[in-house]
């Protein structure tokens, strides 16, 4: 299983404060805005962020970077949807990037699961103490923007966990924790993407 790791973090989450505001039914208080704001853009994170580890998707877009020993016949880019390559493909020892030329391998991101590489016809050489590096970007959009719209279910899922950290957010209470609520799982399992053994 090939693992990315995050370099750069969402910038923008997929709930806005207004529609958590909507969601949560928080009214407003004064001028200077609601006294739960970072409270309720933490539970934003975390909920976006849960929903990210139970589908395998970026939910939001981010860039990742994967650093391989060895190319393999096809390299699955985790995390999907796939946007587009940073850098390309490039082999390296730490002290210098040498990228390969474009033309050498194809990127197959046709499906909603993960971005394929593949070499057109070999992969080059690596030479002793180099690893591959791939780093992309990958995630879903919001209307406004020319990638893929985060879809509705999903988002319902997001909206389902936040309005359960919220009710939920004292450390200790007389009532015993609830669990999630079921629909969350059932409104994720459709768009779950094949992690490892998961």
């Amino acid at each position: 299983m090939i693992v990315a790791k995050v370099i750069a973090d969402a910038v923008n989450e997929p709930i806005s404060l207004a529609e958590a505001y909507d969601h949560l039914r928080v009214d407003a208080v004064d001028s200077d805005g609601r006294p739960d704001d970072t409270l309720i853009e933490s539970l934003i994170k975390s909920a976006r962020m849960y929903c990210e580890n139970f589908t395998g998707l970026s939910l939001a877009m981010k860039d990742y970077e994967v650093r391989l020993a060895a190319f393999t016949d096809t390299i699955e880019l985790p995390h999907p949807p796939f946007i587009s390559l940073l850098a390309g493909v490039t082999i390296t020892d730490d002290v210098s990037d040498n990228a390969i030329d474009d033309d050498l391998y194809t990127i197959d991101d046709y499906t909603d699961q993960f971005a394929v590489l593949a070499p057109v016809t070999s992969w080059p050489t690596l030479s002793t103490g180099n690893t591959v590096r791939i780093r992309y970007r990958a995630g879903y959009g919001d209307e406004s923007e020319a990638y893929a719209a985060l879809p509705s279910p999903i988002k319902a899922a997001m909206l389902l966990v936040l309005g359960h950290l919220y009710a939920n957010r004292e450390a200790s209470t007389q009532q015993a924790m609830i669990t999630l609520p079921l629909g969350v799982e059932s409104l994720l399992r459709f768009y779950r993407v094949r992690l490892g053994l998961a």
